[in-house]
């Protein structure tokens, strides 16, 4: 990488230049710049630090129970993207899940969610995103 020199303006200037041209470029070529949500979940799913919580091998009562209280503790520790592991197994568990974000999402308490796509995960991770 070229390390920039001169006037911190025009060096600062230059990139925010730059930037827009690569923003104008994108726009043309019909590429969409990531919402902030896919872009927290991108970020988690590349291995960033995010609090987890393991449903496997619960019923789905058990399981909404342990969900309640991890949400309400992430929300309050001010968690940004939180991973809900539910397994693959026969589907009951993630549909489950599905609808508890759902309402959360109706509720304003979600922004987003979607499964992983990091290859082989999909049926088996849920990602989720808090509001600011």
């Amino acid at each position: 990488m070229r390390k920039e020199t001169g006037n911190p303006f025009q060096v600062a200037r230059a990139r925010h230049e730059a930037a827009e041209k690569t923003k104008r470029q994108a726009a043309l070529a019909g590429v969409q710049e990531p919402s902030r949500p896919e872009l927290a979940i991108c970020a988690a799913e590349l291995g960033g630090d995010v609090p987890e919580i393991d449903l496997h091998g619960l019923s789905v009562t058990q399981a909404k129970e342990k969900f309640e209280q991890f949400f309400d503790n992430q929300t309050m520790l001010g968690a940004e993207v939180i991973r809900i592991k539910h397994g693959k197994g026969t589907g009951v568990l993630r549909q489950a899940v599905r609808r508890w974000l759902e309402e959360k999402q109706r509720n304003g308490l979600i922004d987003y969610f979607r499964a992983t796509e990091v290859p082989g995960q999909e049926q088996a991770i849920i990602y989720a995103v808090l509001p600011d």
